[in-house]
């Protein structure tokens, strides 16, 4: 997981680092572009295209969710460190 985590770009791993820091029923656009401290929600659309569409990391629904699920357990988990 952290070589997967290392290759993306800065501004995708801080989006997924503050995705991963909500609480699931929280975790919109609105929420994550407010966390990583933008006023506007279009400053991430292209970031959450990318780890959407490209990558295959997130889904983007209401709210947004995980579809790698080692990536969500690495992130919101101890996993794999027991």
């Amino acid at each position: 997981m952290e070589r997967i985590l290392e290759r993306l770009p800065a501004r995708e791993r801080q989006f997924l680092q503050v995705m991963s820091e909500l609480p699931a029923p929280e975790r919109t656009a609105t929420r994550i572009a407010g966390a990583m401290g933008f006023s506007k929600v279009t400053e991430v659309g292209p970031t959450a295209q990318r780890l959407d569409t490209v990558r295959g990391v997130i889904d983007r629904g209401k709210p947004y969710s995980f579809r790698h699920r080692a990536v969500e357990a690495y992130l919101t988990s101890e996993w794999p460190r027991v």
